[in-house]
């Protein structure tokens, strides 16, 4: 408990003293604030696609190889329609209101919309995955992009017995008549726009900018690392949220040993928690 409370006052010290705070939002992060693809969120939306295909999370439908492109529309228009009406997590509001007053900048691979939904400035948040809101041609035959909300609400309302849309509803793209594709970065050929490459240049200003600043990264399960460039970096550090031992092999563990050997000093410059996200963040804004 001891050592918990000196983690919790370092970052206390560090929040205050910082310049720039830099949120790396994984899908832990999404899953700690109660958007659990395993859980509840998924059992109480999927039942029909678990009973037939014996689905445990919510992503195993979204990559499966279904026969017809209407049941396939179905499970993806369901599944977005499921993040677009889930409220604004307590979580998320909490990390807002611990960096609302400092320099920050937030990159997600995050589509869930939590960053928008709970104050985070648009202008400050790089979806590195893309955004599921849109549409484009899978070929691509041409760069524009088509507004898929209204139609994923016409899909999910007529999803029938059979776990299937309307044909008619199937997108096709207006120029070539070819298959649609979700503008996210697992399409092979995701169209990069003005305004995702313009979001990520803010990004990279913002790494480079403040290189030599006072400049805290709190990461979140993301997949992007940032240990070299703290290491790096004197000004720099890291706190990272983890996932507990015996969820997925130990995160805590297996990423930060490579630092164990190397001197205090550098060691210092990184802060993990495996505790719930919630639980440290109340601390921190007590």
């Amino acid at each position: 408990m001891e050592e918990y409370s000196k983690r919790i006052q370092s970052v206390k010290n560090l929040i205050e003293n910082t310049e720039h705070i830099l949120i790396a939002g994984g899908e832990y992060l999404s899953v700690e604030a109660g958007l659990d693809t395993y859980g509840e969120m998924f059992t109480d939306n999927f039942q029909d696609f678990i009973e037939r295909y014996n689905f445990t999370n919510m992503y195993n439908g979204t990559f499966y190889p279904y026969k017809d492109e209407e049941e396939r529309w179905a499970y993806l228009a369901r599944y977005f329609y499921v993040y677009m009406n889930f409220k604004a997590t307590g979580l998320y509001k909490k990390i807002h209101n611990l960096v609302e007053e400092k320099d920050y900048f937030v990159i997600t691979t995050n589509f869930d919309e939590q960053f928008y939904k709970t104050g985070f400035m648009k202008s400050r948040i790089y979806a590195s995955n893309g955004d599921f809101r849109y549409l484009q041609c899978k070929k691509p035959c041409h760069n524009e992009l088509y507004d898929f909300v209204e139609l994923i609400e016409r899909m999910v309302k007529q999803t029938d017995d059979e776990r299937k849309i309307p044909r008619q509803l199937v997108p096709k793209c207006p120029k070539c008549g070819g298959d649609m594709d979700l503008h996210l970065t697992t399409s092979k050929n995701f169209i990069k726009t003005a305004e995702f490459e313009k979001q990520h240049e803010k990004y990279a200003r913002f790494t480079t900018r403040n290189k030599d600043s006072k400049t805290l990264v709190l990461q979140f399960g993301n997949q992007k690392t940032f240990e070299k460039t703290v290491m790096e970096n004197p000004k720099w550090h890291l706190v990272r949220f983890v996932e507990p031992k015996g969820k997925i092999g130990n995160i805590g563990s297996s990423l930060f040993k490579s630092f164990r050997n190397k001197s205090s000093k550098n060691f210092d410059k990184i802060i993990t928690f495996e505790e719930p996200i919630e639980e440290v963040i109340d601390q921190l804004l007590r």
